[in-house]
């Protein structure tokens, strides 16, 4: 390290105390050069390596945390999808049980889908009730009957007698 810093401007022959050969001076001092170059690079890399290092670091706590975070969310969706399921078991069953009881029969209880099945429900299972029940809007059957008739637009046989 002392030749790489070192000034040889003053430099004499140890033997002859003549001053040093200018063409081995300008040698020397372009090795000086190269050499101080080369340091720099070497500081400069250090440096950059250092840098990279730390950054690489702060990547992977952050990859880790990012992990973490990623392993949390699939629980939770785990959960909530288990709680969809669970939800969505609940809310069938409602629906069904709405469904059932939406039309029910007044005489026997029975729940319907469709007032359609209802309606052949009562004609099948109640058929002498079922002209004097009301429909939905409070209209006996027996009186919707006739006033379709009347309007000639359907002819029920067994209430057309009435």
């Amino acid at each position: 390290m002392e030749v790489t810093f070192c000034s040889l401007d003053g430099e004499r022959c140890q033997e002859c105390r003549s001053p040093v050969d200018p063409g081995l001076l300008k040698v020397l001092q372009l090795a000086q050069l190269s050499v101080e170059w080369l340091l720099h690079c070497q500081e400069v890399l250090s440096l950059n390596h250092h840098a990279v290092e730390e950054r690489l670091e702060a990547e992977r706590k952050e990859q880790e945390q990012l992990l973490e975070q990623q392993s949390q969310q699939e629980e939770r969706v785990k959960a909530l999808e288990e709680e969809l399921v669970l939800k969505g078991k609940v809310v069938s069953d409602l629906q069904s049980k709405l469904l059932l009881c939406s039309h029910k029969c007044p005489i026997c209880k029975k729940g319907f889908f469709t007032p359609q099945f209802l309606n052949s429900h009562m004609e099948r299972r109640h058929p002498e009730d079922h002209e004097s029940l009301p429909d939905a809007a409070g209209t006996s059957w027996a009186v919707v009957a006739k006033r379709l008739a009347v309007l000639g637009a359907v002819k029920s046989p067994k209430l057309a007698t009435s």
